[in-house]
């Protein structure tokens, strides 16, 4: 799930360029380019924020001890 908002995230990166660069070359409006530049900054924080909630939502189990037995070489050989 994380590693689908980071695809998102990177997503939206792309789509800000392309529209510095549209804007640049007098392709969009300015005002169209701040109207989604302003939306493009909430959504972006928004990602963040729902990647900041999904890494604090699996609840870690602590370390568990593990004993080792030793086992005969010999299978027939009981075993204490």
């Amino acid at each position: 799930m994380i590693r689908f908002l980071y695809y998102a995230r990177g997503s939206l990166s792309e789509t800000r360029y392309w529209l510095r660069r549209a804007a640049s070359r007098r392709l969009i409006t300015e005002q169209f380019y701040h109207a989604q530049i302003t939306e493009l900054e909430s959504l972006g924080l928004e990602i963040n924020s729902y990647i900041k909630f999904q890494r604090t939502r699996f609840v870690k189990e602590p370390g568990v001890e593990y004993t080792i037995v030793s086992v005969s070489d010999n299978p027939d050989e009981p075993t204490d």
